[in-house]
Order: structure tokens, then sequence, then C-alpha cells
């Protein structure tokens, strides 16, 4: 069941109280998720997890999609928020009021409300009438539900995004995404990164010079090079294998030497300048391609006015 706390920083020192105090009403979890942020990768929360026995599971950085239920209800919270502004109503208390509503209404998917599922034997009392006796719920069969329906949203998220398998192992050099500050920006890091551990998508790396960072595969790009050093030599060698398609000189063939063919009516000289093509030939002859090409876009639609005005009104002397 969701629970909404409002904290003045986002300090360790001020959010442990809070979340101390759900604990206290609804018992102690057995793990708890989070984006690591501020408040989650400090000593003090380590300590209070350790304390009171539960997991903290840490979500990859900057993979918002893995703690998506909790940046879902967020985005709710931001829109109340900003109906708030525009009304000038208590924030508080419309938070409160949206809690009630959403607690007490069915879930698409399990087709119960949350704080039915909660508050076992007794109906969640709200403004409207209460005419449902509670009743007994198949746990399993609701688990089961929802796994289906979390995997098949899972599904259509994979197909929008063109998701693929990705091949990175342990042992792999790769390149990590850059965060685009400007358009000049680079899309990966220069320097490569050694994978050194892998658990599903989520993947450790570690830099040259020691430092380790925790991304999903989708930051990174797998390489065939270890360092710059290689990775100059690599694309040497890659340019050098590559077939460089050079233009054969100019044999006359379809004009005299020196002068380059740019359409079927017009050649560019060395001067860069352009003169119609039948002028820089020799008298009596014409440019192959513009005796192949016909007439020009432009000489085609011409037409001449006394022709137009005559196919116009046919009926007129002019």
């Amino acid at each position: 069941m969701a629970e909404v706390k409002f904290v003045t920083s986002t300090s360790a020192r001020a959010v442990i109280p809070k979340m101390d105090k759900t604990f206290a009403s609804l018992g102690i979890p057995v793990s708890v998720s989070s984006d690591n942020g501020p408040p989650f990768n400090s000593q003090d929360f380590s300590n209070f997890s350790k304390y009171l026995g539960f997991r903290h599971e840490r979500k990859t950085p900057l993979n918002p999609q893995a703690n998506a239920e909790a940046e879902q209800f967020m985005r709710v919270q931001k829109k109340l928020y900003q109906i708030n502004k525009l009304t000038g109503s208590n924030f508080k208390q419309e938070v409160y009021r949206f809690l009630r509503a959403y607690r007490a209404t069915p879930h698409c998917t399990t087709n119960v409300a949350p704080a039915d599922l909660t508050y076992r034997g007794r109906k969640f009392r709200t403004r409207l009438p209460i005419g449902v006796i509670p009743r007994e719920h198949n746990f399993d069969e609701l688990f089961q539900r929802d796994l289906e329906k979390k995997m098949q949203m899972k599904g259509y998220a994979d197909n929008k995004r063109y998701v693929k398998p990705s091949d990175i192992q342990v042992g792999d050099s790769v390149l990590v995404r850059k965060e685009a500050i400007n358009k000049a920006t680079p899309a990966y890091e220069v320097e490569p990164l050694r994978v050194q551990c892998r658990m599903g998508t989520r993947v450790i790396a570690k830099r040259p010079y020691g430092s380790s960072i925790t991304r999903t595969t989708a930051h990174f790009k797998k390489v065939p090079f270890r360092s710059i050093e290689e990775a100059h030599r690599w694309s040497r060698a890659q340019s050098q294998a590559e077939p460089v398609n050079e233009s054969p000189p100019s044999t006359g063939e379809e004009g005299p030497p020196g002068l380059e063919q740019i359409d079927g009516s017009m050649i560019r000289t060395d001067a860069n300048e352009s003169i119609p093509a039948d002028a820089a030939l020799p008298a009596g002859l014409t440019s192959p391609l513009a005796r192949d090409q016909g007439p020009t876009r432009s000489e085609r639609y011409r037409k001449d006015t006394d022709t137009y005005l005559k196919e116009k009104y046919p009926d007129s002397q002019l």
C-alpha cells in the first residue's frame, strides 16, 4: 500500500524517522528498494537496515525503469502538485484525499482495493456508503495475476524500444555512454572500461585508473580494444583495409580532356566557371549526355505566351 511522507531535506537523518514510523504501523518489510539516492547510500541508512533486519536493494543508477512503481506513483504526485499550484489549495490535505481514494479503489489487475489486502477482515471506510461484506482473497491467485500483468507490460515496453539481448560478458572492453551536456558532447567516453561483473542487465565495469561504475547493459558498447592506443591502431588498420574508391581520370570519351561534365547542358572548367556544353565542344558537335537526356525540365515546361493564351482562350482573337 502506498505511503507518502513529507520531509524537509533529502538527508538520511530526515528520512530514517519517517520510515521508522511507517514500519511501526505496518511492520518491518523483508526488503526495501531504492534508487540509491542521497538518503539511501549513506552509512546511517546502512546501519538502520542492519538494526531492523531488512535487505536494502539498490537499483541500477540512471535506470528509473527498475524502480517503475515508485516513479509512476511520483508522476501522479507531481500532477497533483501542479494542480495545487493552480487552485491554491492545501497540498498536504489534497495528498491525504488522494491516498484515501487510491486505497479504497479496486486495482485494475487484482480487482481488489489495496486497503482490503493490507487490512484483512475489515472494510476500509470512506465517505462512500459501505454495502459489501469483506471476503477472503486467494493471494496466490492475486500474485500470479499481478506477475502476468507485469510481464505483459514488460513485453510491450521491450517491443516498443526494440530491445535486443546483449552479448557483454565478464572481461570485455566496453565504452560507457556519456551524459549529453550540449550538441557537441560525444555519445560515449573515449577511455575503454573492463567488465568486472554482470548480474542480469546490471554491469559493473572498472576504469583504467581503478574506480568502478554500475550501469545497465544499454549504457555500454562493446569494443575490440582495451586502451586509447589500441583504439588508434585498430582505427588505422580498419582505414587501411577499406578499399579507396578513386574516380578514373578523364579519357576524353565523354567530352574534351580537362573538362568535367556536370549535367547534360553544363560543363565546369578549371576556372570554376560553368559554360554551356555545346559551346565548349567544337563546331557541329554536341555533348553525348545532352543528346541522350533531351531538353531540360525548364525547357519541357516552358511555353510561349501566345501559345498559352491561344490554348486557354481558343474563341478569342489575339
